[in-house]
């Protein structure tokens, strides 16, 4: 079952202590390209020989585009 969903997206929560700082350091730098606070900032990760990439997207502002990510009566 997933973590949450609305009628946009479905997602899967995953926690822990502490993320990568090259990670974190990623999101920080593409975040910082959107002074203007015009376009979404995303970071795209690929790995060798993957088909694709994943694309992540702090939640903030995820939700400044598309809205509150948690249904508010369940």
């Amino acid at each position: 079952m997933a973590d949450f969903h609305t009628d946009l997206v479905v997602g899967e929560v995953k926690s822990r202590a502490n993320l990568p700082k090259w990670l974190t350091d990623a999101m920080n730098q593409v975040r910082s390209y959107n002074l203007m606070g015009n376009r979404l900032p995303i970071l795209c990760l690929k790995e060798r020989g993957m088909r694709g990439f994943l694309v992540v997207i702090h939640s903030s502002d995820f939700e400044a585009y598309f809205g509150d990510l948690i249904d508010k009566e369940g």
